[in-house]
């Protein structure tokens, strides 16, 4: 038994949309890396932290 579907989306991706979504995708991917760079660094201070009140 097939099912035939007959749904057609309200849009169609054009290369303008496309350019878009990619750009979209690359902002994402820097403020990852910069929000990640963050945390580590807000690590290294407070290990620092804990190991100056260690000693």
């Amino acid at each position: 038994m097939t099912i035939q579907s007959t749904y057609h989306p309200p849009h169609t991706i054009t290369p303008p949309i496309v350019n878009l979504i990619s750009q979209i995708s690359e902002v994402v991917g820097r403020l990852t890396v910069l929000i990640d760079n963050l945390k580590e660094l807000r690590l290294r201070r407070i290990n620092r932290f804990r190991n100056v009140i260690v000693l």
